[in-house]
């Protein structure tokens, strides 16, 4: 306070002493101001501890740096990844402690746009340790502030993801074996979802079903769509597709045979199907693994089996369903006939009685082959040549010029127990006789180039009447040789089918003799019981 007085100079200011309890007061304030400082000092010091209590004890880890990109502060988990103490680490710089030569431009890029206050930046990098390991990091920097709020240093954060990065590595190359392996697979391999809808499926899966991995992908196994039918031929039941089953039932599916009707077939696609639930961890079924493969092929031959076995065991007199198809391995006998057109020099054909083809052309010319039977009148002629040819004949080969420009062909029947099953028909040999103006007449005959006609006409093998003679008489041979064998096919599976009608009756008496030796105590008491003189055997 100020006191005011007059003197002779004029006004003077008098310095007042603060009463008391001013001062009182003021020591008070100054006390509490000092009780708060040290309250803030204690809380910033605890704050600090825990932080440095924090940093200490985090897996994650931590570094400051200062502008020049030397350690300041650097935690154990830092150290557990790199490998230097933090006295190792204290003030060197990063490019001597955990960066490869080849990432020290990379790090100063980084350093910098922190230092120039461009924000925080994340990355993942390859460093070395102490030891000289190569391990993959995580990284978070951040730029440090002073209470100026100038840039003062640089915080990162890092964690090693060196394992986490190999097994996923790892992963990555299992699954890409996984996918090789089930792409070269034979068989098809489709997984279904809970939902019953496609996850995965490989290139067999779509080549079976007819579908792109896209068409499928997503959908439902109880689709309509898929076409599936029984053996029967009857159309399969949603609750009886294989994933269905497996699904309702919780069990594995072995071994079920049904058919594709694809569109695209005019036949139906026979497949195997064995289909295994998968359980998640809570043992919840989550997946339905199917294979199956095309057994179509051998359901066919499985059929041709059981007609040629139904076939042979018909008697002899009683045979019109045995065809030439149920006798022979028609494979084999396509192999002789080549084998035979190839020696002989002559063109040669298996066909039914009627002369529709049975095995495929050996050696046919291009005159037969692709200009007169490509022309209907041709074709049709063939046939009426083919049938006249395989007469069947007990004195030998039927030899003619055939009815299709006048070619020497030949023929001979093959039977069975005397019933006429197919021809086997040789030919396409040049008859001497025929002229280039005859061959116009019937290329105009049958509606064919004449001057084609001609030139392939000359192409034919030419040979003498009695060569051919003796091809034709070495087919009669090996003809009746087929008869004789067709025969003793048929007597060989009617022996093997009375056998095992022996055998199944032996077998049925034996069990019931077996019944009555287990049963005859108690037969015997029955017996006893009757006190009015008669008597019954139960059985």
């Amino acid at each position: 306070m100020m006191n005011l007085q007059s003197g002779s100079t004029g006004i003077k200011f008098m310095a007042v002493k603060p009463t008391y309890e001013e001062l009182e007061q003021k020591v008070d304030t100054l006390e509490q101001e000092a009780v708060m400082c040290r309250q803030r000092v204690k809380a910033l010091r605890n704050s600090e501890h825990k932080l440095n209590s924090h940093l200490q004890n985090t897996p994650i880890g931590a570094i400051s740096w200062g502008l020049d990109f030397r350690v300041i502060e650097w935690n154990p988990a830092a150290e557990a990844i790199f490998g230097y103490s933090y006295r190792e680490a204290k003030g060197r710089h990063a490019t001597e402690l955990i960066l490869p030569a080849e990432l020290k431009e990379e790090l100063d890029g980084i350093f910098q746009d922190l230092i120039s206050e461009k924000g925080g930046a994340r990355s993942t990098n390859q460093n070395v340790t102490k030891d000289g390991r190569r391990v993959t990091c995580n990284w978070y920097n951040t730029t440090l502030k002073d209470t100026d709020g100038k840039v003062s240093g640089v915080a990162s954060f890092v964690q090693d993801i060196t394992y986490q990065k190999q097994a996923e590595e790892a992963l990555q190359a299992s699954e890409k074996e996984y996918r090789s392996t089930l792409n070269g697979l034979l068989v098809g391999v489709v997984v279904h979802a809970s939902d019953t809808s496609v996850l995965i499926s490989n290139p067999e899966a779509s080549n079976i079903l007819g579908l792109t991995h896209e068409q499928m992908s997503g959908k439902k196994a109880i689709d309509p769509a898929w076409h599936f039918v029984n053996e029967d031929l009857t159309i399969v039941k949603v609750e009886n597709y294989p994933v269905s089953r497996v699904f309702s039932t919780e069990k594995p599916l072995f071994d079920y045979v049904l058919g594709i009707n694809r569109p695209d077939k005019d036949h139906v696609t026979w497949v195997i199907v064995n289909a295994t639930p998968v359980f998640s961890k809570d043992k919840k079924l989550d997946k339905v693994i199917v294979n199956f493969a095309d057994i179509t092929v051998l359901k066919m031959m499985e059929e041709a089996l059981e007609k040629r076995i139904v076939a042979l065991t018909i008697p002899l007199d009683d045979a019109e369903d045995i065809d030439f198809e149920t006798l022979f391995n028609l494979d084999e006998i396509q192999h002789i006939q080549d084998e035979f057109s190839s020696a002989t020099g002559v063109a040669s054909i298996i066909t039914h009685v009627d002369g529709t083809p049975i095995t495929k052309p050996s050696n046919f010319s291009r005159l037969c082959s692709d200009i007169i039977r490509k022309t209907d009148k041709g074709l049709a002629n063939c046939f009426k040549s083919d049938a006249a040819l395989g007469c069947f004949s007990l004195e030998g080969p039927v030899i003619q010029p055939c009815l299709s420009g006048g070619l020497w062909d030949a023929g001979a029947g093959i039977s069975v127990g005397g019933r006429h099953i197919a021809n086997w028909l040789i030919g396409q040999v040049r008859d001497e006789t025929q002229t280039a103006g005859k061959m116009r007449a019937y290329a105009r005959e049958i509606g064919a180039d004449e001057q084609d006609f001609v030139e392939a006409f000359n192409e034919v093998t030419a040979m003498s009447r009695e060569q051919f003679g003796l091809v034709a008489q070495l087919l009669f041979t090996i003809a009746n040789q087929l008869s004789s064998t067709a025969y003793q096919n048929v007597q060989q599976a009617r022996f093997i089918s009375k056998l095992k009608q022996a055998e199944e009756s032996l077998k049925v008496s034996n069990e019931r003799y077996y019944q009555v030796t287990t049963n005859l105590p108690g037969l015997v008491h029955q017996f006893a019981v009757h006190v009015d003189g008669s008597y019954s055997m139960p059985y």
